[in-house]
């Protein structure tokens, strides 16, 4: 795993012990998990799952305007939402309860 900065690393610990927020990751550019506070296997799911989505998604983007690329995502279920804000290096993913 990838080091990562010291404000990464105080932000990944503000969100993920805020109450409503039941994971966070941070994903390397290739989705591969650089710091979880997911069980192994959620967090290899939401790795695969997000990196293929976000990836797609800015290709697409990117194609149609290689001057706007992609800095914010949010998926809205029905049981809780996944932001996602990606990066340079990394993406930055929370996973929350927004009625709790």
């Amino acid at each position: 795993m990838s080091a990562i900065s010291n404000e990464m690393d105080e932000k990944f610990q503000e969100l993920a012990s805020t109450k409503t927020v039941r994971g966070v990751l941070i994903l390397n550019n290739d989705g591969a998990p650089i710091k979880t506070s997911l069980e192994p296997k959620a967090t290899e799911s939401y790795a695969n799952m997000l990196h293929e989505i976000v990836s797609l998604a800015r290709k697409l983007f990117l194609e149609n305007d290689p001057n706007n690329d992609l800095t914010f995502v949010r998926f809205r279920l029905k049981k809780h939402e996944i932001m996602v804000a990606p990066d340079k290096q990394y993406y930055l993913v929370v996973i929350h309860h927004p009625q709790e």
